[in-house]
């Protein structure tokens, strides 16, 4: 049974509701919402999971499923600034005041039957090249000298217009028909923005919340290895570093010569490296390095 919170999860729904409280006196939770959002701390701390049933049973049924989950629907918490504030309270608790932003996306599959999610969509499975009906999530992760934690995310989904294009095109391809007889591209709609504008406009909404905060470095793999996302974040701090992972494909100068990225490091052998691995094991690794001009962002 859990209806009595531990102490650390008593302090920081105190500092939650304090940096609440700081952003707008409205935002207060009641004594109910307090002690539900224990009962679910706890929860999901013992069971490692978000469930309802998992709860009651854990609970000993001291809440009920249905109350639970009825909570939830109706509770008339700040939800839309829960996230933000409870980060507000774990950056003031252990003074960090600079970080490390990470961008990344992740896709999780949910049930066949599942039709209302928002942004539901086809997604290819990488594992098996099969596919599989589910949602992807772009998210913003804070790294710190002391942990790490997620800021924010948001849901992408593929304009359903552009799918079926390239679906149609892709048939056309196979019969062997031109392009000057195939559908010109649609333009994409707005409601579906592609991921790097998603990645975009949480690193704003970052800059935003927390003005105080040192950004030193943004860090996204190949999928934001473009000028817009690389010009947009310098938009955003100016300055900063950016770290991206390029794809094999892309053209890269080394002087005045201008080759593929794989291309590149085929030709350059690199040096062997002893390194230790968890203290005192030892080795021999393939390392290298270089300092190349990046074709399609203009950067070193």
């Amino acid at each position: 049974m859990f209806s009595q919170p531990l102490p650390f999860i008593k302090e920081y729904l105190n500092q939650l509701e304090v940096a609440l409280k700081q952003e707008n006196p409205r935002n207060n939770l009641s004594k109910l919402q307090w002690c539900w959002l224990a009962f679910c701390l706890m929860g999901i701390l013992i069971t490692n999971s978000i469930c309802w049933a998992k709860f009651e049973r854990a609970g000993l049924k001291s809440y009920k499923k249905m109350a639970l989950s009825a909570m939830f629907r109706r509770a008339k918490i700040a939800w839309n600034r829960l996230l933000i504030c409870s980060v507000r309270a774990v950056l003031r608790k252990h003074g960090i005041t600079e970080g490390v932003l990470v961008i990344d996306d992740k896709d999780h599959s949910r049930s066949k039957n599942a039709e209302k999610l928002h942004h539901l969509h086809k997604i290819r499975d990488k594992k098996t090249s099969g596919y599989f009906c589910g949602q992807n999530i772009v998210f913003l992760q804070l790294v710190t000298k002391k942990f790490c934690i997620p800021v924010s995310f948001a849901f992408y989904s593929p304009d359903p217009v552009l799918t079926r294009w390239q679906q149609e095109v892709r048939k056309l391809k196979k019969l062997g028909i031109s392009k000057k007889d195939r559908p010109k591209e649609p333009k994409r709609s707005i409601e579906y923005p592609k991921k790097y504008t998603l990645a975009l406009q949480l690193l704003k909404n970052f800059a935003c919340e927390f003005p105080a905060f040192k950004v030193t470095c943004v860090l996204a793999d190949a999928l934001y290895g473009n000028s817009l996302f690389v010009d947009g974040v310098e938009a955003i701090w100016p300055g900063v570093q950016i770290i991206t992972q390029l794809r094999k494909n892309q053209k890269v100068m080394r002087g005045k010569k201008s080759l593929s990225c794989q291309g590149f490091f085929e030709a350059y052998k690199g040096w062997n490296q002893e390194i230790f691995i968890r203290g005192d094991k030892k080795n021999v690794v393939q390392a290298g390095g270089a300092r190349l001009y990046m074709c399609a962002t203009s950067t070193l």
